[in-house]
């Protein structure tokens, strides 16, 4: 039943993101060409049509995951979705492997773009394909500790897009129940709005109480400022009172050894798990199509 939701919730987004595709992919291949042929003033502003394309890559396949969910759940299609003999955590999963799929190779696009570009840039500048971007790459390589560095924050990007998408999935099911419906689009927004509050008022309750912390020593990238090897800040696991630590940074906003509360890290997996189980509640229980 998974794989048949699953293939379903594909094929829909292959038919929706296909017209956004060709359109960003015409702006963009424009834009690169003239860039290439390096034409005088026309080359410098076409450089803003793949700049263009490669930030709508991203921001179209999200909106247009969040108006899907929507209009298959909640919409003129949600009457067809409801009826199908499909339990409501198998028809939430579906929606959300496919969204965060969908996203991820969105993800892939943009930095395939991003490489196409300083290509296009390369032939402007007539030196070798992939000279810049080889530069680049060499330049960080040079950088002890930045390759797990770079691997951590894209592990983390990845986390929170999960946990958005969640949390705004969340927000829509509950929002569009029967009690909120007099408020039309504010419900949805006014759930997610109290959504926030309440991650925030988790985070920072996590982050004092669990008596573990992540230390940030700064020291190593004040010294290459000052003429030293570059270096990546060092990082500790420390155990105390993260209540002072953080009234520690409140006095010295910009210390060069800092640490931060590991209880924060906890508070997304919580709140993930609570939006999660009260979205397949509400459209086991409470659905309510407009």
């Amino acid at each position: 039943m998974f794989s048949r939701v699953l293939k379903y919730e594909f094929a829909a987004w292959r038919r929706s993101y296909a017209r956004f595709l060709i359109v960003i992919g015409l702006v963009f291949t424009l834009g690169c060409v003239v860039v290439a042929l390096r034409m005088p003033i026309v080359s410098e502003l076409a450089l803003a049509l793949p700049i263009l394309a490669i930030m709508a890559l991203p921001i179209s396949q999200f909106v247009l995951v969040v108006v899907s969910y929507y209009r298959s759940l909640y919409g003129p299609r949600g009457y067809l979705t409801h009826t199908l003999p499909v339990p409501a955590g198998t028809l939430y999963a579906g929606k959300l492997v496919a969204s965060m799929a969908a996203l991820v190779v969105s993800g892939a696009l943009m930095l395939a773009a991003i490489v196409l570009t300083t290509v296009a840039l390369d032939l402007s500048a007539r030196t070798a394909p992939f000279s810049t971007l080889r530069d680049a790459l060499g330049a960080l390589g040079r950088v002890p500790g930045l390759g797990l560095w770079i691997a951590g924050l894209g592990l983390l990007m990845l986390l929170s897009l999960f946990f958005n998408i969640i949390s705004i999935f969340c927000a829509i099911s509950t929002g569009s129940e029967a009690r909120w419906q007099g408020l039309g689009i504010g419900g949805p927004v006014l759930v997610y709005v109290l959504i926030y509050v309440a991650g925030q008022l988790l985070t920072l309750g996590l982050m004092l109480t669990l008596p573990l912390g992540l230390q940030i020593d700064m020291t190593p990238v004040a010294l290459a400022e000052s003429g030293g090897p570059l270096s990546m800040p060092g990082l500790g696991i420390v155990s105390g009172n993260m209540l002072m630590a953080f009234w520690d940074a409140i006095r010295e906003p910009n210390p060069l050894v800092a640490t931060v509360g590991l209880g924060s890290f906890l508070a997304g997996p919580v709140l993930t798990a609570v939006c999660a189980w009260r979205t397949v509640r509400s459209i086991r229980c409470r659905t309510s199509l407009r």
